[in-house]
């Protein structure tokens, strides 16, 4: 009877371990077991595809990596090491893993790449913590195939003339441990060579043109009087556009160059003067005409100064090809003169997915880390708030303008027309104008004020190649008619409207007054003359107290006064918050009411309510507006009282055109002048107050007189200090 399941549980001959050590030392172990096997009487089972054969039991060859022996380094230089493989076609390899060591005092590990080689695809993870100890881990989703470098290693060498150090497989095993790998370590040799390199991690834009300097070490003193060079390179990748001396120290070479086949340049120089010097030997021109993403290595296959004297010690670069950038700037486009739009967000989606904002003082923008295929470029902006706020673009005067322009007081340019229709409906009516008057005063509506929009909306690449320049968009505020942005800086550029002679002051006055607890009443609020000053709209927040005065349903009107037959736009946001916006086609003309609040005493006797301006704007900030705030007091039987006197000097005689005022207890102060016969008289003094009534002449002075007022009042007299 054969005993099958011993020889199942036992080590199975035919897997081979990796290393070399490990391999003898299994087959040692195999067979031991099978001596033993006989030894006690089993008999061993033949395999079931065949009788048992040497060919049978023999081991597939194993996978082998391996790195160069004995390549060598020149003092200070950093070189490239490649990791090599026998082929892997076919063996389904998606990851491998390897550690491996090395002398710390003679290499210094600097950087890895799969690029060029067959691991271009993998994702690498390499851990170089312990000086002389490298671990790395690689893995992707398309098996390798082919035979050759799997990765490059990049070292610099730190160790002296003549020092050596081993490169030295720890472990390596693929997937994970199928196929089976054998492994031959490799050495690095300090030389005093020359060091002849080209850069490595070049990155070059897709369609550019590009320069790679072969350059070396010292030569002075070397006697190197010519150089043969091979240089290969992948030709899908980049193309070759021939070799430049100039400025180099190959200058005053002859150079012949030689390309038998696309991706291998065959350069050879000579002259009679001995190079001397370090730095560029020559430069190699390249186009960047691969796809984005592709890469190659930069190799010298062979390297001769002279005929091998002075040695040489040449290290390879590579270049990949990478999506150009999207640049340009953002301008305002409703202004005569460049101004800057920041903050602008412009947002790239494609392949990989980028985005940059605006500068502040330029409005340039510049995006970068794209990918391959196409993109489309879209420019926002965060819409505006309405505000108040002195120096808010966005004002009645814009709604002024579109007024004028409808019935051809004025003509809007294109663009300023474009920035009217905030209704987006290709048209621009007077309907625009009253949605943005809406806007200001902070009515909800359906029109796009504050928004802003952009010319072109967006822009499609098929490809970012090469660099896209000059990608300009230009900024529209919608509802910003008259073109009165100015960019939050500085720097921004001064406008035409900048050098106008200096602002004319406009006062805007709201009365002090006294009504009866429970009445609707109007307030007049009067401006100063007008005339000359180009007033086409006028906005402002009235602040009240809710609880003593409340806006009745139209709590502004214009009949009658400067403002009438003007657009009215109102709201109250808020108790005691009014915010109005007036404006026209005319301009004003005199000085007088202005216009009037409607108004309801809501409050107890002997209450007020101050009647306060904020953020009062004449058009767009010209003529400047000055603000005198009022105050309304609510006081029983207001209009019940009459109080008279008369005003003599010493003797009795009258004094005429003497100011008197009435005074209360809440500073409320009315005025008049005494008549040819010095008798003055106020009318409508609310009753059951007190009052000190004050008489103001630049002959005479006068003691004040207290009264209380709980009826008329005759004989409130009045006489001249001695």
């Amino acid at each position: 009877m054969i005993r099958t399941d011993f020889i199942s549980a036992c080590p199975d001959p035919l897997k081979v371990h990796s290393g070399t050590r490990g391999f003898y030392a299994y087959l040692a172990s195999a067979a031991i077991t099978v001596l033993f096997l006989f030894s006690v009487g089993y008999a061993v089972a033949a395999p079931v595809n065949g009788p048992a054969s040497d060919s049978n039991v023999s081991a597939p060859p194993c996978t082998t990596v391996s790195f160069p022996v004995g390549q060598p380094a020149a003092p200070a230089s950093t070189f490239t090491v490649p990791v090599t493989t026998t082929d892997v076609t076919g063996q389904g390899i998606l990851s491998f893993d390897t550690r491996i060591t090395y002398d710390p005092a003679v290499l210094t590990y600097i950087s890895n790449s799969g690029a060029g080689t067959l691991g271009s695809g993998l994702t690498f993870t390499v851990n170089s913590a312990t000086p002389g100890t490298l671990i790395i881990s690689a893995y992707g989703t398309a098996p390798l195939a082919g035979a050759g470098p799997i990765i490059n290693l990049r070292f610099s060498a730190v160790g002296p003339i003549g020092s050596s150090s081993p490169l030295a497989f720890d472990t390596f095993t693929y997937n994970e441990g199928v196929p089976c790998t054998s492994s031959a370590d490799g050495s690095i040799n300090i030389v005093g060579c020359s060091a002849v390199s080209m850069p490595t991690a070049l990155i070059e834009v897709k369609d550019s043109s590009f320069t790679v300097p072969v350059t070396t070490s010292d030569l002075t003193g070397l006697n190197v009087i010519s150089f043969d060079i091979q240089v290969t390179y992948d030709s899908a990748v980049v193309t070759s556009t021939g070799v430049s001396t100039s400025g180099t120290l190959s200058s005053g070479l002859t150079v012949t160059v030689n390309e038998p086949t696309p991706g291998t340049l065959l350069i050879s120089g000579y002259g009679t003067t001995p190079l001397a010097g370090g730095g560029t030997l020559f430069n190699i021109g390249f186009n960047a005409t691969g796809p984005i993403g592709s890469s190659t290595l930069l190799n010298f296959p062979a390297f001769t100064y002279n005929e091998g004297t002075p040695c040489s010690v040449a290290t390879n670069g590579d270049v990949s090809i990478t999506a150009g950038s999207i640049s340009g700037a953002v301008s305002y486009a409703n202004s005569v003169v460049f101004k800057p739009v920041p903050y602008t967000t412009l947002n790239a989606v494609g392949s990989v997915n980028s985005s940059a904002t605006s500068a502040l003082f330029t409005g340039v923008y510049d995006i970068n880390g794209l990918g391959s295929g196409p993109y489309t470029v879209t420019p926002t902006k965060p819409a505006e708030v309405p505000s108040f706020v002195p120096g808010s673009p966005i004002t009645g005067f814009d709604s002024a303008l579109i007024a004028q322009h409808l019935v051809l007081l004025t003509t809007l340019n294109a663009v300023q027309l474009l920035a009217a229709d905030v209704s987006a409906n290709g048209i621009v009516t007077s309907f625009d104008a009253a949605l943005i008057a809406q806007w200001i005063v902070g009515i909800p509506n359906a029109g796009i004020t504050g928004v802003w929009k952009f010319l072109p909306p967006n822009r499609n690449y098929p490809e970012v190649a090469p660099d896209q320049v000059n990608q300009d968009y230009s900024a529209l505020l919608m509802g910003e008619v008259s073109g009165n942005w100015t960019p939050p800086t500085s720097f921004a550029a001064v406008s035409p409207a900048a050098t106008k002679a200096p602002l004319v002051t406009i006062t805007t006055t709201a009365p002090n007054m006294i009504v009866g607890p429970g009445v609707n009443f109007t307030i007049p609020v009067t401006v100063s003359d007008t005339t000359g000053a180009g007033i086409l709209s006028w906005q402002f927040d009235l602040l009240y107290d809710p609880a003593v005065i409340t806006p009745q349903v139209v709590p502004v009107d214009t009949t009658g006064t400067l403002g009438s037959g003007r657009s009215v736009t109102y709201n109250v946001p808020s108790p005691g918050l009014l915010k109005v916006v007036i404006f026209g086609t005319l301009p004003l003309t005199g000085s007088g009411t202005l216009f009037n609040f409607k108004f309801t005493a809501v409050g107890l006797n002997n209450t007020s309510s101050p009647l306060t301006w904020q953020n009062f704007l004449y058009n767009e900030g010209d003529p400047v507006a000055a603000t005198v705030n009022g105050l309304v007091q609510l006081i029983v039987n207001a209009a019940g009282a009459s109080v008279s006197g008369r005003v003599t000097d010493q003797n009795g005689a009258p004094l005429r055109n003497v100011s008197i005022s009435i005074a209360d207890n809440n500073g409320m102060e009315r005025s008049a002048r005494t008549n040819p016969f010095g008798y003055y008289r106020f009318e409508d003094i609310p009753a059951g107050s007190t009052y000190v009534i004050s008489a103001r002449s630049k002959q005479h002075t006068f003691q004040p007189r207290v009264i209380t007022v709980d009826s008329d009042v005759a004989g409130a007299d009045l006489v001249a200090d001695q």
